[in-house]
């Protein structure tokens, strides 16, 4: 079974948010990883400071895939997982700890209501 935790938020697309302090500190999803299997690369493919609701932001390749992950939310990126650029594997061990992303200063806190909760979450997975 895969982990949800409850002070997350969570997309249709299995990226998680951790809102803390005006940040939003972004992730793929313990479910997901699962679903994937290996990660075995992840180019970042946006260093704009300013990023918009679905603007593209990196790659990730799995073992099974290849897909893009585009942004949940708009604000000033403050901060990139550069830890994971040379050990993906850590989405796979770590995915919400040391397996995270990327990190927005939000601009519009209206914007997490759009999010789902962890029991709307784990709804969606099963």
């Amino acid at each position: 079974m895969s982990e949800i935790p409850e002070e997350f938020s969570y997309t249709k697309n299995h990226l998680w948010v951790d809102f803390v302090d005006g940040v939003s500190t972004i992730g793929l999803t313990d479910y997901y990883q699962n679903e994937l299997g290996d990660i075995l690369l992840v180019e970042i493919n946006n260093q704009d400071p300013e990023i918009n609701f679905g603007d593209f932001f990196c790659i990730i390749e799995s073992n099974q895939e290849t897909f893009e992950i585009h942004s949940p939310l708009s604000g000033k990126l403050v901060d990139v997982n550069k830890d994971i650029i040379v050990e993906p594997h850590h989405i796979n061990t770590s995915p919400y700890e040391a397996g995270w992303l990327f990190k927005l200063q939000i601009d519009d806190k209206s914007e997490l209501d759009n999010l789902l909760t962890d029991d709307e979450y784990y709804a969606l997975t099963e």
